[in-house]
């Protein structure tokens, strides 16, 4: 990607200093080249070094001379990246020898506590503190069941007025013409995702669909549509939750965001789909770990999954999971084809509000609808990082301006620090 990259020398007092002179250019990512700004109207434009005071004139910087406008905070945790407003970044984030940041100061004032930018104080730019107490803490005994199961059920987190939300997030999600190119406009996704996103032809622009994912007889919406943050604000609930945000960041042992944003509707009866995903074979994209060293989880990719429809009985197809499976060391050796011929896979029961949280490494699906009632659920994926099939695959990697704009106070959930 395009980027702009300052040496600096350290001044005798300890604070580094900017050299204009020594200003470079790095080659542009073939995924795709990083837009040119014209940043001469944006005052507020300032660069930092974390762990050091900056003083600078930068002006050369204000004029966009092949500068990438992103933005890059630091934490414990390490490197994470921030696009900020109609800033495009490209797809790779390079490592600095350095802790370099980028800091565009936004709209929002809040912005630097919220994202641990640099502050501007006496002249000098410094780090904010990082350290905050989180908004919620899980029990011991949600960790043990997590560990244990690779599951916990949040009963009643989302009130009725919050369920009425979130149906109404899909029937906008499911008015949305299924033409390629009004989805390629708004930036959803069809559930083939690089499949037909790739392909204007595809059977799915001409009305060909899973048995699980056919549109539904009244209102003729599709069954699923991915990167669903992209086409309804009504999602913009769970983005904001403090409580899921704290529970997948302790999963994940530190910082994530949301790689993908999708609902399901299941009109019955219909199958299940068939159980995937496991503790073995290992996958660097799913996997479950816990560091005991650090005390803390270490998952590469946790969910949540917002239950919206009764599933309170087998037969409206509930949640279906393999309890334990995220730690197993074989391959299941049963029918992995449907949850209900599976003799080790459990129904997890849920009420509309309910949602369920489970490592992507846990073998998972749902039980077939076995009768004529319409189930609804929505999955929002949280991740430390891009995995390795996000771009090839077309899964969510960098949200559109639209999305970056509209939930601005929450950038930290919505981008990512490279790939793992």
């Amino acid at each position: 990607m395009a980027s702009g990259l300052y040496r600096h020398r350290q001044p005798c007092d300890g604070r580094a200093e900017l050299s204009q002179s020594a200003f470079c250019r790095l080659p542009d990512s073939p995924h795709r080249p990083s837009p040119r700004f014209d940043l001469s109207d944006q005052p507020d434009l300032v660069f930092g070094f974390s762990r050091l005071g900056l003083q600078g004139d930068y002006s050369e910087i204000r004029r966009g001379q092949g500068l990438s406008a992103v933005a890059t905070a630091f934490s414990r945790y390490g490197a994470r990246l921030v696009r900020l407003g109609r800033f495009v970044a490209g797809y790779r984030l390079f490592w600095w020898p350095v802790e370099l940041v980028y800091a565009v100061k936004y709209r929002c004032p809040t912005i630097h506590n919220d994202y641990h930018l640099p502050i501007e104080k006496e002249g000098l730019i410094t780090m904010p503190s990082i350290e905050s107490a989180p908004a919620f803490e899980l029990t011991a005994e949600q960790k043990y069941e997590f560990d244990l199961q690779g599951y916990i059920v949040l009963k009643e987190h989302y009130d009725a007025a919050a369920v009425e939300t979130l149906h109404a997030g899909i029937d906008e999600l499911q008015a949305i013409p299924i033409d390629y190119e009004t989805y390629t406009k708004i930036g959803v996704a069809s559930y083939y995702l690089a499949a037909a996103m790739q392909d204007p032809e595809h059977p799915f622009w001409q009305g060909d669909h899973r048995l699980d994912r056919r549109l539904n007889p009244k209102t003729g919406g599709v069954g699923r549509v991915d990167h669903a943050l992209c086409g309804t604000d009504k999602f913009d609930l769970i983005v904001r939750d403090s409580v899921l945000k704290a529970i997948h960041t302790t999963f994940a042992g530190g910082p994530v965001f949301v790689s993908a944003s999708y609902y399901i509707e299941k009109i019955g009866p219909c199958p299940g789909g068939g159980l995937h995903n496991g503790g073995y074979p290992l996958d660097r994209d799913i996997y479950y770990a816990y560091d005991h060293t650090n005390q803390r989880f270490a998952c590469s990719s946790t969910k949540s999954v917002v239950i919206l429809s009764d599933m309170t009985q087998v037969e409206n197809g509930p949640f279906a999971a393999i309890a334990g499976s995220h730690k197993a060391n074989f391959s299941c050796p049963h029918d992995m084809s449907d949850a209900s011929k599976n003799p080790m896979a459990v129904p997890v029961l849920a009420a509309p509000g309910d949602v369920v949280i489970f490592s992507e490494g846990m073998t998972h699906n749902a039980y077939p609808v076995s009768n004529d009632s319409i189930r609804r659920s929505i999955f929002f994926n949280y991740m430390p990082s891009i995995g390795r099939n996000n771009l090839p695959l077309q899964r969510m990697s960098i949200y559109p301006d639209h999305v970056l704009e509209r939930l601005s106070d929450h950038l930290d959930v919505l981008t990512s620090p490279g790939y793992i």
